[in-house]
């Protein structure tokens, strides 16, 4: 009887036998995860070929067998895994798990957009007949310190309206404009016509300005260094881009996930291929040796919006629907656009 162990004992000691059997079969099912997921990831790279982390955020997006989205691709800003989030037609997007970062697996779009004046006025003809003039100003307000002869480059400068503007303030200016598409001449302004990565310019410039282009460009990094190299040390670089986390590009998201893919689809369209947040437009931004001083939150203009509704109703509605975003995003600091003033 001594060898016996009370009945209370007994249970206390079956509790904590089988306390243990549940946390061992959680340890061993976490780690079966971890192990399968590490076994994907290194199929991953098998399959790739073992590319560098750049190259395969659009390379090996391609790689699904069944011809359709992959659940997880590489960020071309962080190298960190992204998760497929939507797709429509042939765009896929996918966002960065670490920095946020949205951009569309460019192996599966069927072609890309060519910047001709028809692109411009098919798609952005609002964008161009009402400039901006509240975010002119304040570019230019950043370029005072530089003095009356400052040497500046507007990339993408489109018909040069940011360029004229500066002209109208400060004759002095040495302005240069470039595009892939041609310019109207304008006195005091020398526009080249070309591929900016390919230009031969041959001299730095006090403030390296991008309005509305870094969102087309197929690899940012490098895009950003040419932006960088241009700069003269102690120059600025100007970037404006669109917020993936804007009030309208949360509204968009909504919408689509309801059946309604029309602003969705607008925003997210083939021509955009990186969609920035604050965050990750930063972050780049820093990868390249550039600090940010101060980042404008801003809407364009409601006349400059451009839509494809026919229908007189349904243009009003979208009007209202984009008025009230920008208010909002206007009060949170989630407005569609952003601007980054970086000094090199």
């Amino acid at each position: 009887m001594g060898g016996l162990r009370p009945e209370g004992t007994r249970d206390a000691h079956h509790e904590r036998h089988t306390e243990e059997t549940v946390a061992q079969q959680g340890r061993w099912r976490r780690r079966t995860r971890r192990e399968r997921r590490s076994q994907r990831t290194s199929d991953r790279r098998v399959e790739c070929g073992e590319r560098n982390p750049r190259e395969a955020g659009s390379l090996c997006a391609g790689l699904s067998s069944s011809g359709g989205p992959l659940l997880e691709t590489t960020c071309p800003l962080c190298s960190s895994l992204s998760s497929f989030e939507a797709g429509f037609s042939d765009v896929q997007l996918y966002r960065c798990s670490q920095c946020d970062h949205c951009y569309t697996d460019q192996s599966k779009l069927k072609h890309f957009e060519e910047y001709s004046a028809a692109y411009y006025e098919l798609h952005h003809k609002n964008w161009n007949l009402y400039p901006d003039f509240h975010l002119f100003e304040a570019i230019y307000n950043e370029t005072k310190p530089y003095g009356p002869n400052a040497r500046i480059l507007d990339v993408g400068c489109g018909k040069g309206a940011f360029l004229k503007y500066l002209r109208s303030r400060e004759p002095g200016y040495e302005l240069t404009g470039l595009d892939m598409s041609s310019s109207p001449p304008s006195a005091g302004i020398t526009f080249v016509q070309g591929d900016f990565l390919s230009s031969q310019l041959n001299k730095d410039f006090d403030v390296v300005v991008s309005l509305a282009v870094i969102e087309h460009v197929t690899d940012v990094s490098v895009f950003v260094d040419g932006l960088y190299r241009l700069s003269r040390p102690g120059g600025l670089v100007v970037v404006m881009t669109l917020d993936d986390r804007s009030v309208i590009y949360s509204v968009s998201r909504t919408l689509f996930r309801w059946g309604i893919k029309a602003p969705f689809e607008r925003l997210y369209s083939r021509h955009h291929l990186h969609h920035f947040n604050v965050s990750s437009l930063n972050r780049l931004m820093k990868q390249h040796q550039l600090l940010v001083n101060i980042t404008i939150h801003h809407n364009n203009r409601l006349a400059a919006v451009d839509f494809s509704e026919s229908s007189f109703l349904k243009r009003i509605v979208f009007l209202i629907g984009v008025l009230v975003s920008f208010l909002i995003g206007k009060l949170f600091n989630k407005t569609l656009l952003q601007t980054v003033v970086c000094k090199k």
